[in-house]
């Protein structure tokens, strides 16, 4: 039997259930129905007991969404023992037509210890995947498909290789006891344009689960993350102290490097044994309390907001049974088979956990809050409720606290499962790949193929964060061309006294203002199905700022050679659209500008672990504007624009070098005061770095 979406694309399948006992039972088909809405699979297998096994397909215009249904009798007393398997319940094995495909995908790097972090993948075959993918795109025939696996009440599926000729869509409730097994499983789109595919692919999602869509277009960004910010973990690991985080801002004070929110992570509260002792800090690190130093930080240093890291566990082991918390907070607790003692996880008790922590720490002068670990939740709570279930009521509960207190300022760091993606309900800022290790170059190419991929698809659910940058190390220059790109917030983590004003200030204002691009970074299409740390060829991103296109090029190969490759406007899917005849090139490392057709190629050649970050502007009768060139994305500084075809008016969020290419005889001021141009061949520049704030650049066309 055959699931057909249109004439190039089609799966077989297979049915596998299995029962508490880990028995495993084969289905075959037995009856086809057509209803308005679906196409149901009647099954027959070998085991008895069951009631009802179906397969169901929901199809759409472009769509599609496989799921099953299944029940076993229990109406006899000795029959309630026939329940399905915690762990991967049913498969549904699907064998496609064709397996020749090009795949780029995400996949679950720590699963099944953990859900909570995606690394990037691709190859040449629709079933050669890695176990628990996340997120798949592939092409086959001109045409493109993307699937993303489901959490559809209590109970989740999961995208897995198979076989050679298969992989499966695995559903597991991580709950024993269940009779009754109705799930939708995964939403598969198509279409021409991949870049379109994503977003429709969220969206039938949220609609097929009944659901509130929660896409990053859905929320609001809290004011805070709009600016620059540091973290203490790679500065001092759990030994951060107040002592050392005063020196940092002072650093920064002298240094002029505008800091506007500080990230206290693990570390600053007592704990033992990887337990939770206490919601207070530990007064051994911070002698004058967590009020005092908040005051200091921010009326002696200028940082406006300050939050503190927690762990969604209480603890990464969770809470001491030996801690006034375990006696104080009881009714809030809740203790696993295996003894640990963690926060509740239903709706209420959880949120009542987290408002005690939230009030005292709000009560110190605590802005936002960055919470670990949330995905191995389902680790603690296995066999103690669904993973589905465990998801939707913690998030509620402890969103609803950081809504109350923090007005929704929360970075999530560890939750990029679909248990998470379907049930988060207000968390706006999430992870987008596993930890950045600053000391290992060797780790850069990965976390940087991560972050690009991963964005594919992650971005459409939130403000994704791109973990943090040292801005005085190898890792550095990779670090900030993806950050340039990314559009993502920035906070970096630097030791005390190392770092460098001229890395950070290119991404900021003198007041802290990110100046990012205006959308999330994604593959161009001929990086979509390269795996760069592998093959000898550039990887590049794109991006949008205004009506420039940002992109970032990577060599990641880990060799020691260069590699050559090219940059095109007709690389920025911006620009598919609305293709002008000419562009403005412009290299930001190199300063240079030239001037090209849509679809010519620049080559370029990188050395290994380099980046190289280019800008293109569709060029414009008689005046293009390109920006502040002291920033890494120039046109991310220019606030708004007015005027006719005679006179510009250009507002800037900063000083620096303005730049732009004029083909008319003119006339430039600067707040009022008329300026001299440098001309730079392709491109002019005048000097705004005497002004501060917002800054006005008249240009006057000569008749």
């Amino acid at each position: 039997m055959q699931i057909q979406t249109n004439e190039q694309f089609g799966f077989d399948f297979s049915f596998v259930l299995q029962d508490y006992t880990g028995k495993k039972y084969y289905a075959q088909i037995c009856e086809k129905k057509e209803y308005d809405d679906r196409t149901v699979y009647e099954l027959k297998s070998d085991d008895k007991n069951l009631k009802k096994l179906n397969l169901f397909v929901i199809k759409g215009d472009g769509y599609m969404c496989i799921g099953a249904e299944a029940k076993y009798e229990t109406s006899a007393g000795w029959a309630i023992k026939n329940t399905f398997s915690p762990k991967d319940c049913i498969k549904i094995e699907l064998f496609p037509s064709d397996v020749t495909a090009d795949v780029m995908g995400s996949y679950y790097s720590l699963s099944p210890e953990s859900d909570c972090w995606a690394s990037a993948f691709s190859s040449k075959k629709l079933t050669d995947i890695p176990n628990d993918a996340a997120s798949l795109l592939w092409k086959q025939n001109e045409t493109y498909y993307h699937m993303l696996p489901l959490c559809d009440g209590d109970f989740k599926a999961k995208i897995q290789k198979n076989s050679n000729k298969s992989l499966c869509l695995a559903i597991t409730s991580d709950m024993g006891g269940y009779s009754y097994v109705n799930a939708k499983a995964a939403v598969i789109t198509w279409g021409k344009n991949p870049f379109e595919l994503p977003e429709k692919t969220a969206e039938h999602g949220f609609e097929l689960l009944g659901l509130r869509r929660k896409l990053r277009k859905d929320k609001r960004l809290p004011d805070m993350f709009k600016y620059l910010g540091w973290c203490t973990w790679d500065a001092f690991k759990k030994d951060l102290n107040e002592q050392g985080i005063t020196e940092k801002a002072h650093e920064f004070r002298k240094k002029k490097v505008p800091v506007k929110w500080i990230l206290l992570d693990d570390g600053w509260f007592e704990f033992t044994d990887d337990k939770l002792l206490s919601i207070t800090e530990d007064k051994r690190k911070f002698p004058s309390g967590l009020k005092s130093l908040i005051e200091v930080l921010k009326c002696k240093y200028g940082i406006a907001w300050v939050g503190v890291w927690q762990c969604f566990m209480g603890y990464w082991s969770g809470i001491h049974p030996k801690s006034s918390l375990t006696a104080d907070m009881k009714e809030y607790l809740f203790k696993t088979n295996s003894g640990y003692i963690i926060p509740r996880f239903d709706e209420e008790g959880c949120m009542k956990f987290w408002n005690i922590w939230n009030d005292y720490l709000s009560k110190q002068g605590v802005d936002f809050v960055k919470t670990d670990v949330e995905n191995a939740l389902a680790a603690y709570t296995y066999n103690h409720a669904s993973v589905g279930k465990t998801a939707h009521e913690s998030h509620r509960g402890f969103e609803a606290s950081v809504d109350l207190f923090y007005d929704g300022a929360c970075i999530n760091c560890t939750g990029m499962s679909h248990e998470s993606i379907w049930n988060r309900f207000s968390g706006a800022i999430n992870r987008n790949s596993s930890d950045f290790i600053p000391t290992d170059i060797e780790t850069m190419p990965q976390f940087v193929y991560d972050n690009i991929c991963n964005s594919f698809y992650h971005s459409l659910f939130y403000y994704t964060d791109w973990d943090m940058m040292w801005t005085n190390s190898p890792t550095t220059k990779l670090n900030t061309v993806m950050h340039a790109v990314s559009g993502s917030l920035l906070y970096i983590s630097d030791k005390v006294g190392e770092t460098n004003p001229s890395v950070v200030m290119p991404f900021v204002t003198a007041e802290g203002l990110l100046l990012t691009c205006d959308d999330y970074g994604v593959p161009v299409h001929d990086s979509l199905f390269v795996n760069p740390t592998k093959e000898k060829v550039l990887f590049k991103a794109q991006n949008c700022s205004g009506e420039s296109g940002v992109e970032g090029i990577f060599n990641l190969c880990k060799n020691t050679e260069s590699i050559c490759g090219n940059v095109s406007p007709s690389d920025i899917k911006y620009f598919s659209k609305t293709a002008a005849d000419e562009y403005l090139a412009f290299s930001w490392y190199s300063k240079n500008v030239q001037r090209v057709k849509y679809n010519e190629q620049i080559e370029i050649s990188l050395p290994p672990y380099s980046a190289e970050l280019y800008t293109f502007y569709p060029v414009k009768k008689d005046l293009t504007i390109i920006g502040l060139i002291d920033k890494y994305i120039p046109q991310a500084a220019v606030i708004k624009q007015a005027g006719n075809e005679m006179r510009k008016i250009i507002h800037l969020a900063d000083g620096g070098n303005f730049a732009y290419r004029c083909d008319r005889k003119h006339e430039v001021f600067a707040n009022g005061n008329k300026v001299c141009a440098k001309n730079n061949g392709e491109y002019m520049t005048i000097d705004c770095n005497e002004y501060h704030g917002d800054i006005i650049i008249e240009i006057i066309m000569n008749q």
